[in-house]
């Protein structure tokens, strides 16, 4: 604004040099017009210009006052954003929609993720459940980079060079449950984050060669599947025992009734009319 008052001044001393400004007019030249620096008191006295088509004059005027104040007031203030909200995103939960497709959707902030270019860190195998006789629950949380697929590589302990492999799993899923296992077996599981940039790693403790990650900080984890339980056993010999007693039984009964029956029958006397003549002959030849 300094530099608005100093052009202005140059204008008019530049006026005042070719005559066309002078410091004061005529006295008869105000009687009509009273100068503005009688009812403004932020106006300075200046100079006069005169008018070459009026012959009247018109004051120079010059302010004392602030011109940022009054540039201040015209601007309007900036506008200040509200507070940014982070995502609700959950690493853990199964078919989670990822964070920056939430973030496309809520404009709310996500935490640093490594792009489709980088191979993915890591993911962490939280916990097995509901492990069975023949299957188990696992269960995985996401790692910070983007993530197209997962997949779950398992084998039974003390045989880390056969594993099996599931397919690959959606990129949401955050659960799977492994079947067809063996009873009373122990097992060896691992999670493992495939992008365009190719599959996460496993080092030499989660192939359990080094020793083991904690339960919950590591891509692994080491379940046994159950065996029958003796109170099972129990039960299954308390209701087919009986039932084997019970059919064993009922064989010998009627057995016994079928040899009482042939006894019977061959006891029981011929019934018919007897041949006289036929008789007399049996007891000649037993006399002769």
């Amino acid at each position: 604004m300094a530099s608005l008052a100093l052009c202005a001044l140059l204008v008019a001393l530049s006026a005042l040099h070719r005559g066309e400004v002078g410091a004061a007019p005529p006295a008869h030249a105000l009687q009509d017009r009273p100068g503005r620096a009688q009812e403004d008191p932020e106006v300075l006295p200046g100079l006069w210009k005169r008018d070459a088509v009026t012959r009247g004059y018109n004051q120079i005027e010059f302010f004392a006052g602030d011109y940022e104040e009054e540039y201040e007031e015209a601007t309007s203030q900036p506008v200040v954003p509200g507070p940014m909200v982070r995502c609700n995103y959950d690493p853990c939960a199964h078919m989670q929609a990822s964070c920056l497709e939430l973030q496309r959707v809520t404009s709310c902030l996500c935490p640093g993720v490594s792009g489709q270019e980088v191979v993915p860190e890591q993911p962490r195998l939280s916990e097995v459940t509901r492990v069975g006789r023949t299957s188990a629950n696992v269960n995985w949380c996401a790692p910070s980079s983007v993530v197209d697929s997962y997949r779950l590589v398992y084998w039974l302990l003390g045989t880390a060079g056969v594993n099996a492999s599931t397919q690959p799993l959606s990129d949401r899923s955050r659960l799977f449950t492994l079947e067809g296992l063996r009873s009373g077996t122990g097992y060896r599981v691992c999670i493992m984050a495939s992008n365009r940039a190719g599959d996460s790693r496993l080092g030499e403790r989660d192939w359990g060669s080094e020793g083991e990650v904690p339960p919950g900080y590591g891509p692994c984890a080491t379940f046994t599947t159950t065996s029958a339980s003796p109170l099972a056993l129990y039960v299954t010999l308390a209701v087919v025992l009986p039932l084997l007693l019970g059919l064993a039984l009922a064989l010998a009964l009627h057995r016994c009734l079928t040899l009482r029956r042939r006894r019977l029958a061959d006891l029981e006397p011929s019934i018919g009319l007897q041949n006289p003549s036929y008789e007399e002959d049996k007891v000649f030849k037993l006399q002769s």
